[in-house]
């Protein structure tokens, strides 16, 4: 999988930082073609600590519905520190809930939001989503990877 790039510049008081993030998280075999580049905080962590927000870059590649089947949901979201979040459905192997509110911009490519309703929604590149603590997964069915920018805001 070839993960693109990200720049991360931050401003403070103490002065700037310019780097390239090497905060980049694959998960392998337990999620094929998806990995997600930690902006900040840079834990590694997809979900946030209390009273605070997580910024990430998840990239999807296309998906290959065969492999999905031999795939392990619960695992893959153990790896991204969010064991809680899984939740077993014939719907997707990836199906998840968080305590968060979920703020998404799609960078480039599209893909589908499933939702636990049977309900699919396509989002492409300058679509936004919030998530407000459904069980969904992220499916890209499409030729071209996916990636989305989300901010994850912890709602205790």
């Amino acid at each position: 999988m070839k993960i693109k790039e990200t720049r991360r510049v931050v401003a403070s008081l103490d002065g700037v930082e310019d780097k390239i993030v090497n905060t980049v998280k694959e998960f392998g075999s337990a999620r094929p073609g998806v990995a997600h580049t930690y902006i900040w905080p840079l834990n590694g962590a997809m979900a946030p600590t209390p009273n605070s927000a997580s910024f990430l870059i998840a990239q999807f590649d296309p998906e290959d519905t065969e492999l999905l089947k031999k795939c392990d949901g619960k695992r893959a979201f153990e790896l991204a520190g969010a064991r809680d979040a899984w939740r077993e459905s014939p719907r997707h192997p990836f199906m998840h809930q968080t305590k968060t509110v979920d703020y998404g911009i799609v960078l480039d490519g599209k893909i589908d939001l499933l939702l636990d309703n049977n309900r699919t929604v396509t989002l492409k590149k300058g679509d936004t989503c919030i998530q407000q603590g459904t069980v969904h997964a992220w499916s890209n069915r499409y030729k071209d990877l996916c990636r989305i920018a989300f901010v994850l805001v912890d709602k205790s």
